[in-house]
């Protein structure tokens, strides 16, 4: 969400900043941050000023930068902390003195607070939601959308379309806010919408072609939007291996290599070798070589001793476990007592590979008891293993109890 530079004047613009607003008697603005889905740099709010006027609300300032830093962060934010800078917002709407634009930037910001709210209410209620608050937060979202200034706001129906997936459990809603900002190119989104044709789920029918157009969407994106066009390209290379009656404008080869080009990109940006899963990439990478009779271990190798050159402390466990195993320096039984992520994802996204190299050497020891731990999920994270099961010919196993 680029901040508006509409017109009022705004004396540094920032790429997806918290702070450009006209608001009481001053634009407030942020030094340029293109990195990151939401915020400003704090360090640098001393020196606020628009028009040559520095700005006389500091308590709006704060209540900003806070719900900011706790979007950016990933960590659960303090209730009454968020619950004082959303009033500061919702004073500063009230007060009759805030443009069309400042009300989309204030409304904007206090949907991202009521979205950390939700989490930090359900981290310490164990579960609990509150839905008049959710229900603010769409409206508030809803607002920036069809605003003058939307185009500046693109995360808007992303994140309108977690609130109403994650907390108020509605998939209509959220494939209804994911298909609004995908078309107009937000990366998220266009991910979303991608997994939502290919798996079934959000509330999307099953497309593989429109899976695919998406996808393209985004990997013709580059790096835009950091690893999204990673994970599109790796998805595209999965499909033309597996899925080969549809149009692609890619081989499996090209979209693999692309993927692999565009990883290197974000690795360097940000000096992190294993960036955007690269151990993960090159997992699929070599079974799809194996599929088409290529084997290639040097690929997990490299993958391998990235990983264990890196610190300690950023040692990927499950990366490490999973790229031994298919070296074969442990056995099912060793692999299965490593210590590893307990995170869903990781699971899945493992016993995926395992049903699928199953399939592909046709040793099929632990191939339904590996399904059936995809399928047994009801996790988000899971959705588009179980499409791919479902890909490789197989279904849960039904109940007969």
């Amino acid at each position: 969400m680029i901040c508006s530079r509409h017109t009022f004047k705004v004396i540094a613009t920032a790429a997806f900043g918290a702070l450009a607003l006209i608001l009481l008697n001053g634009c407030v603005s942020a030094p340029e941050r293109g990195d990151s889905a939401g915020g400003i740099d704090a360090a640098n709010s001393d020196d606020l000023i628009a028009d040559g006027a520095r700005i006389t609300k500091p308590e709006l300032v704060l209540a900003l930068l806070y719900i900011d830093g706790v979007n950016r962060s990933g960590e659960v934010g303090d209730i009454d902390r968020l619950l004082d800078a959303i009033a500061e917002l919702t004073s500063a709407l009230n007060s009759g003195r805030v443009s069309h634009a400042g009300a989309a930037h204030l409304r904007f910001w206090r949907a991202i607070g009521f979205h950390q709210l939700a989490f930090a209410r359900y981290d310490v209620n164990d579960g609990e939601i509150n839905n008049a608050e959710l229900e603010q937060a769409l409206a508030d979202f809803e607002f920036v959308m069809s605003s003058s200034v939307a185009s500046d706001y693109m995360d808007a129906g992303f994140y309108a379309g977690q609130v109403a997936f994650n907390f108020l459990m509605s998939e209509k809603r959220a494939a209804e806010y994911w298909r609004k900002c995908a078309e107009i190119g937000h990366g998220g989104c266009m991910n979303n919408v991608a997994i939502g044709y290919f798996s079934g789920y959000f509330g999307f029918p099953v497309d593989y072609q429109e899976a695919i157009r998406f996808n393209e969407a985004v990997l013709r994106e580059g790096t835009r939007f950091n690893c999204a066009g990673v994970y599109s390209g790796m998805s595209l290379s999965r499909m033309a291996a597996y899925l080969k009656d549809y149009e692609y404008e890619n081989s499996w080869e090209g979209y693999l290599a692309r993927a692999r080009s565009l990883q290197e990109e974000v690795a360097k940006q940000r000096d992190d070798p294993s960036f955007c899963s690269r151990p993960s990439m090159e997992v699929q990478a070599y079974l799809l070589h194996l599929k088409n009779g290529d084997e290639k271990p040097e690929l997990l190798r490299a993958a391998l001793a990235t990983e264990m050159e890196a610190p300690a402390s950023d040692q990927d466990a499950q990366s490490i476990a999973i790229l031994r195993y298919f070296l074969g320096e442990v056995s099912r039984s060793a692999y299965e007592a490593l210590p590893k992520s307990e995170d869903v994802a990781y699971e899945c996204s493992d016993r995926l590979w395992f049903v699928e190299h199953a399939l592909i050497s046709g040793d099929d020891k632990y191939l339904q008891s590996d399904a059936e731990i995809v399928f047994s999920s009801d996790e988000i994270d899971c959705f588009p293993e179980q499409a791919w099961l479902r890909v490789f010919g197989m279904s849960p196993k039904e109940d007969t109890s």
